[in-house]
This record gives structure tokens, C-alpha cells and sequence, in this order.
């Protein structure tokens, strides 16, 4: 007997190449799961390999850009032969590819978004269903955001893509119900990753202020608007998207679970 909660579990994981879908990944992978890895840097997912030590047999990348519409299909058909089956989606990739405010993006930025932060789990889903329902244990996860509940001053096309993410969630929760397929959504808050620090480089670099002093300051900034003072940590995302991935999380679905300290005010 096994005390991998996911042992033989088939589970793709779109943007694992690092932050928050590589820490999925590894859990994933402690609890026994085989591993479809997607992303868009293939250099990064040749590398994290090694990450995954004796586990590593179990674990397959394939290096596509989910923001194009045949991408799902070559991961869907890339995963059946490796594997033969698939029971776990985790839509994790997602992002932002061009900052502003309202006035400052274009149709092309809006465009953009959507396809990155929603068509992407959409087609993803879609081209999995088949093989989902043929699975005794289907679950759909999405990594949406806190600020798709609670937009901040900036980025509005993607919090609104994000938003749209919790609301095809809930859709889909009560359409594969009847499938015993579980979808929920996780929305982090202000989580340590690389893109956090790819954020004070590029803050430092455009106000031409020494990089110390930047993240010091918006470190600051973001912990006085946390209530347990502090930002999350990749692992504590991803040991709630492995409980709902896990026999544990069989009777939740449709729910969008904040993992934010505490910042968001609202119910």
C-alpha cells in the first residue's frame, strides 16, 4: 500500500516551467501522480527535471503556447500517449503582457489576455472532457486571482479575464456534475515567486532606483495590506490544489477557495 494520495493519478499542469505551477507540480509529484508539464519556455521545463529526482520517470514536458488554438489538442493527444488517460486538469498558466491602466490598452492587449488567461483553460477543458468522463476520477482546477474578485488600480483586462475564470468555473462545476467531474478555482494573493521579483527588476529598471531599495519598499507596501503580515508561499497553494485533486476533495466543486492572508475584505 501507497500513502500517495494521487498514486497513478494522471494530472496535466499548464505554466509549470516555475512559480506556482512548478510548486503544483512537485506535490503532484510526492503524492504519486504522473506528470504532464506544459509551458512555453522549453529550456525551463528541460531544466526543472532534475527538480523531481527518483520521481522524475513519472514526468513528461511538452513545451507549448496555450494562447494558440490548436495547443490543447497537442497536449491532450501527448498525454494519452504517454499515459493512456487523463483525470486531473490544473490550469495554472495565465499572466499579464502588457501593464496600464484602462486608457493605456488597446483592443490587441484586451485580445491578448483573454486568449492567455481564459480561451486557454476553455480549450484546454474542452479537448479534455472525453477523457475526463472516462475517468473514475475526473477534477478540473483553475488558478484564478484574487483580483478577480477585487480589482486593483491597474491591469483591468486581467482581472476582468480572471473574473471570467471564476465564472466558467462555476459553470462548469454544475455541467459535469452528472460526470462526477469536480471543478473549483484557487485565487491567490500576493504569492513569493519569480514573478514578484521579475516585478521589482522591472520597477527598478524603469524608476532607475537601486533594486534594494525598491523591494524593500513595495515589500512594505503589499505586507501593510495583508492581515497576517506576510506574502504566500508557493507551497501553500499547492498543497490546496493537491487536497482538491485528492479523494479528500471529492465532495467539493464550484468553489473558489482565496488563499490571500486575509487581504480580500469582501464576503
Amino acid at each position: 500500500m501507497t500513502n500517495e494520495c494521487l498514486h497513478n493519478r494522471v494530472a496535466i499542469v499548464t505554466g509549470a516551467s516555475k512559480g506556482i505551477g512548478l510548486g503544483i507540480a512537485k506535490e503532484f509529484a510526492e503524492q504519486g501522480a504522473n506528470l504532464v508539464l506544459c509551458a512555453r519556455n522549453k529550456t525551463g521545463l528541460k531544466n526543472i527535471l532534475n527538480d523531481f529526482g527518483p520521481k522524475q520517470s513519472r514526468v513528461e514536458t511538452i513545451d507549448v503556447d496555450l494562447s494558440q488554438k490548436n495547443s490543447a489538442k497537442s497536449i491532450v493527444d501527448f498525454t494519452l500517449g504517454k499515459f493512456g488517460k487523463i483525470d486531473i486538469i490544473v490550469n495554472n498558466v495565465g499572466g499579464i503582457t502588457q501593464t496600464g491602466q484602462f486608457e493605456d490598452l488597446n483592443d490587441s492587449d484586451w485580445i491578448d489576455s483573454l486568449e492567455l488567461n481564459l480561451l486557454s483553460s476553455v480549450r484546454l477543458i474542452r479537448e479534455a472532457i472525453p477523457l475526463l468522463r472516462k475517468s473514475d476520477y475526473g477534477r478540473v482546477i483553475n488558478i484564478s486571482s484574487f483580483v478577480a474578485k477585487e480589482p486593483g488600480k491597474f491591469n483591468p483586462h486581467y482581472s476582468a479575464s480572471k473574473a471570467g475564470l471564476l465564472n466558467l468555473s462555476k459553470y462548469l462545476s454544475n455541467y459535469l456534475a452528472n460526470d462526477h467531474i469536480t471543478v473549483n478555482t484557487i485565487s491567490p494573493g500576493n504569492i513569493e515567486t519569480e514573478g514578484w521579483e521579475d516585478y521589482i527588476e522591472n520597477k527598478s529598471s524603469s524608476e532607475n532606483i537601486d533594486i534594494n531599495i525598491i523591494r524593500d519598499q513595495e515589500q512594505k507596501r503589499v505586507i501593510a495590506s495583508i492581515p497576517l503580515g506576510r506574502q504566500g508561499k508557493v507551497v501553500e497553494i499547492a498543497r490546496m490544489v493537491s487536497f482538491l485533486a485528492s479523494d479528500n476533495g471529492s465532495y467539493i466543486t464550484g468553489a473558489n477557495i482565496v488563499i490571500d492572508g486575509g487581504k480580500l475584505r469582501s464576503l
